[in-house]
């Protein structure tokens, strides 16, 4: 018989690490623009400007699949929180 344990406390804090991930990912393609003037030419500055709005793009096709992930964790987190509490109560505790 297999088994698994759940702790609804990493649920929740893989769900804002992933949260947190996707805003930092897709806040990267804002950064070219702080670099202007200061990273050796145009040509340079162009090429990271190219390679940042691809990976806005990137980004951007993932941004859904994050988003569900998170909201799914988080109702895993609230589910098992209240079986807890549910078989706590039903225990005496």
């Amino acid at each position: 018989m297999s088994t698994f344990t759940v702790d609804p406390i990493t649920l929740e804090s893989l769900q804002h690490t992933i949260s947190g991930l996707y805003v930092e990912l897709s806040s990267m393609h804002r950064v070219a623009p702080s670099f202007g003037g200061v990273i050796g030419g145009s040509d340079l500055e162009g090429e990271l400007r190219n390679f940042l709005g691809a990976w806005q793009t990137g980004v951007s096709l993932i941004e859904g699949d994050m988003q569900r992930v998170a909201q799914r964790l988080g109702e895993a987190c609230a589910a098992y929180g209240q079986s807890e509490t549910y078989i706590s109560a039903a225990c005496g505790g």
